[in-house]
């Protein structure tokens, strides 16, 4: 297992090594914003005709993130009809760790009800093995399942083999349950965000972590999946036994997907505003602005955003990097970042207030864009939170970026924390 609660020390890889490792990260994420699901070469609609019994769709009906949200349905009146689905086509790479970060919504009707005699299962989520066709192998039970029961509960499986060529008859199945011995409790009729980390391998080195709206439900080390060539790919969607008639729906929203690494989002933000405006709280604001000029204080802006990764505290993390994505910019200068004491209140920090937070340490900086671009921030690694500040030190050089009250969570700021 690679993580351990020892503090790593780093070694400053300097801005170009920065660079070519925010070149190399692989990360995706998806918001479903388009009017239609289409079947490209990221995504793949896996759902039985006709489209009126099994529908994969995006709705604006319930959304957790932006503007729509990815809606799933499936009725089965004839008993004919077991899957709606999209899969993800990245296939992942065999010994790494994987972060999947993604919002879920369960109404508060609609679990399937009949035959409840034990081999009755629905999966809304998983983590399917690529076969070695090659080798004789065929399609087997996904590696990583989430499943809802017949009393509303969440269940999880995971199914490992460690033969080269192998199938479900000679695989072991992993079933996961709260400290009582049952199924997991998940909230019904709101938005519930999972983070699963996961290092892929048939062997003893892999481990599983899933967070159910920040509460570690499974913690678990050994074989995460079969003895292949790839890896698994997330599909997300219902996939249940054919003799359920029940009508069943379930929405996803605002997924992020990460090699290697955790994501984290801010649980603090602001911007403070100096002259006129220096008593006054941004901190409910959509928006995040810096703006350098001391010689007209009311146009000097500068943010401010914390950071709480405690519930990663046993992983072994090689570099911080603080990602974003600005909206609206003027500017190739120098964006600045500094650590600074984390006492303020994103409620009532101001441009005074803010004179007098102590700046720990100096981190890092990146040349501004209008493309997303990431700042090495070294000193995350040492600790299980950070507060950092963020600053022009040009004159009228500007950046806008989204806040985390900002609607649509991907665009928001939030950091990359790598593995060692």
């Amino acid at each position: 297992m690679i993580r351990n609660a020892a503090c790593v020390m780093l070694i400053l890889m300097g801005l170009l090594a920065a660079k070519a490792q925010a070149q190399s990260r692989y990360y995706t994420f998806q918001e479903w914003e388009e009017t239609t699901v289409i079947d490209d070469d990221e995504w793949n609609i896996e759902a039985e005709e006709p489209t009126a019994c099994t529908l994969v769709q995006t709705t604006d009906e319930i959304v957790h993130s932006g503007n729509r949200a990815l809606k799933i349905q499936l009725s089965n009146p004839d008993k004919r009809y077991k899957r709606a689905e999209v899969a993800h086509t990245h296939k992942a790479t065999m010994g790494d760790q994987y972060f999947y970060r993604f919002s879920m919504y369960l109404p508060t009707v609609g679990y399937p009800q009949n035959n409840t005699d034990g081999t009755t299962f629905t999966i809304i989520t998983q983590w399917h093995g690529t076969p070695d066709f090659g080798l004789g192998e065929s399609w087997r039970i996904p590696n990583l399942a989430l499943r809802m029961h017949e009393d509303g509960k969440l269940g999880a499986m995971l199914c490992v083999n460690a033969a080269q060529v192998n199938d479900n008859t000679t695989s072991t199945k992993i079933n996961f349950h709260d400290e009582n011995g049952n199924n997991f409790d998940i909230p019904k009729g709101q938005w519930v965000t999972f983070e699963v980390s996961v290092k892929w391998t048939h062997t003893s080195a892999g481990y599983l972590d899933i967070w159910m709206d920040g509460d570690h439900i499974i913690e678990y080390t050994g074989p995460t999946s079969y003895y292949d060539a790839q890896g698994p790919y997330l599909k997300m969607g219902i996939y249940r036994t054919p003799w359920i008639t029940e009508t069943e729906t379930l929405y996803f929203d605002n997924l992020q997907i990460l090699r290697n690494g955790l994501i984290i989002h801010a649980d603090a933000d602001a911007y403070v505003r100096g002259g006129n405006y220096e008593n006054t709280n941004y901190g409910g604001s959509t928006a995040l602005t810096a703006k350098h000029n001391l010689n007209q204080l009311q146009y000097d802006r500068e943010i401010y955003i914390h950071f709480d990764y405690s519930h990663f505290a046993n992983y072994s993390l090689s570099t911080g990097n603080l990602y974003m994505q600005p909206y609206s910019s003027n500017t190739t200068a120098l964006l600045h970042a500094d650590e600074v004491e984390y006492t303020w209140d994103e409620d009532t920090l101001t441009y005074a207030s803010a004179q007098y937070l102590n700046v720990l340490d100096y981190q890092g900086s990146a040349a501004c864009s209008e493309d997303p671009f990431e700042i090495e921030i070294p000193d995350a690694i040492e600790y299980d939170d950070i507060a950092v500040r963020l600053s022009f030190d040009t004159l009228n050089a500007m950046m806008s970026i989204r806040s985390r009250e900002y609607n649509m969570i991907t665009e928001r700021p939030f950091m990359f924390l790598d593995l060692e």
